[in-house]
């Protein structure tokens, strides 16, 4: 490596702040709201800003709630929500940081999760058209929770494959829902790539509950779309709510079941996909855990009810997007900006929610060496875990799957990761760029990697 790919690195370096807000318990009508964020980036070394806290009236959260979900909102009334939560929500000791460093991605970890924090409007422009906006969720063992296979190869699954599973238009009313299949499913078998692409459609009285549970529990799929109905009622019979398939109720505990897990044959370790998961259909926000619980890397829901075409629309625009290499949070802010574009001051743009790593997409190149890296220090691995995805993704690795845990509190951490790269590639090679690259952004990332199993 030359002299000049460390300073080169940290021009392509991705801003990234976390906001944390925390909602306290309050007797009295004021919500009391502790936030602070972490920053990585090139502006300075990854760190935590001080907490800070805001007091919000609970009548005006409940109705901020409230309006979000009334359909369809203009987006003149969205400025007036997204405005409210920008300057009474969020401390302004916050507002400036953000507006100083002014990332390219942010992520929200809340245990408010009814609040539209992607409609956060600075005065500028919503938050979700500004930046690669996700959430990531609040309680532990939600994202990348697997027991550590320390010693043991982990074989992955179909690796050179991507495989698509879509399900549309189980009752057959939603003819926008089936031209959507039919136009996803066109765009993927005609694309030119180093790896395979299959595509699996259900569509109409095909996507019953046996065949779709049949295609679920197989963990070969990169992405599993969905256009169709969902319920949210509780059914009589007891069930959750979930997904409406030609035949019945796909119940989020069904789904939750299904455990997309590294499991073990015999003496091998078996890797499955964790896919990203689109439920295009009305008010499915609140299922992201259902799928996040089965083992899905990332979920994108929506808020209240949609609109048939501009919501296919919208979808086709985004697996577009990921497959011309964009993330996951940029490809559904430039879908999101497409749609604004073609129907001008609706809101069909903005009941999207997308929960997971926005930095990340669809690896579309050849893979085929798979190690398994340990990190192993006294306290918060999640942070130099966060910096390894990011030197990683810039050295052309494939994340197959990343945690972070405390085994003994305020005593040992761990960091797990799973990575894939470049045939052409040998660890000690990627070993030596890493350490390289690592010294010119923050001091002892080389050093925090204990263990390397191959």
């Amino acid at each position: 490596m030359d002299g000049n790919e460390g300073s080169d690195f940290v021009k392509k370096l991705e801003e990234i702040v976390t906001l944390h807000i925390w909602q306290r318990n309050s007797k009295s009508n004021m919500i009391i709201y502790d936030v602070y964020a972490t920053y990585f980036g090139k502006h300075m070394n990854p760190c935590i800003f001080e907490p800070v806290c805001s007091r919000v009236k609970s009548n005006i959260r409940d109705e901020i709630i409230k309006r979000t979900r009334k359909f369809p909102a203009s987006e003149e009334e969205l400025m007036d929500i997204g405005g409210i939560l920008y300057t009474q929500f969020l401390p302004p000791l916050t507002r400036e940081n953000i507006q100083h460093l002014d990332p390219e991605y942010i992520y929200v970890i809340t245990n408010d999760s009814n609040i539209p924090w992607e409609l956060t409007y600075d005065g500028d422009d919503f938050w979700c058209l500004k930046y690669g906006f996700s959430r990531l969720p609040s309680r532990p063992g939600s994202f990348f929770q697997e027991r550590i296979f320390i010693g043991h190869r982990i074989t992955p699954i179909s690796p050179n494959e991507i495989n698509v599973l879509i399900i549309a238009d189980p009752e057959g009313d939603l003819k926008a829902a089936a031209q959507e299949a039919d136009s996803i499913e066109s765009m993927f078998k005609n694309l030119t790539l180093d790896r395979k692409i299959s595509v699996k459609t259900l569509k109409q009285k095909r996507a019953n509950l046996f065949d779709v549970l049949k295609e679920l529990r197989k963990p070969k799929y990169d992405i599993i779309h969905f256009a169709g109905h969902a319920s949210l009622r509780y059914e009589q019979d007891g069930e959750e709510a979930g997904l409406k398939l030609s035949d019945g109720l796909l119940s989020l505990n069904e789904v939750k079941r299904i455990r997309w897990h590294v499991i073990q044959k015999q003496d091998r370790y078996i890797a499955p996909k964790k896919p990203i998961v689109f439920c295009n259909a009305c008010a499915t926000e609140s299922f992201c855990f259902a799928f996040i619980d089965a083992g899905a890397s990332a979920f994108i829901g929506t808020f209240y009810e949609t609109k048939d075409s501009p919501s296919a629309e919208l979808a086709s625009v985004f697996y577009k997007n990921v497959v011309n290499g964009l993330t996951f949070g940029n490809a559904l802010r430039e879908a999101r900006k497409q749609i604004r574009t073609k129907y001008k001051g609706t809101s069909y743009w903005a009941p999207y929610i997308l929960y997971g790593i926005s930095n990340k997409g669809i690896e579309l190149g050849k893979f085929s060496k798979r190690y398994e890296i340990i990190v192993e220090m006294s306290d918060a691995p999640g942070t130099y875990v966060k910096i390894l995805e990011i030197l990683f993704k810039y050295l052309d690795v494939n994340i197959i799957s990343s945690e972070s845990r405390t085994i003994e509190r305020g005593r040992r951490a761990l960091g797990i990761m799973e990575i894939d790269f470049p045939k052409d590639t040998s660890f000690a090679e990627l070993a030596e760029k890493l350490k390289s690259i690592a010294g010119d952004i923050v001091y002892d990332v080389w050093l925090v990697i204990r263990t390397v199993r191959s």
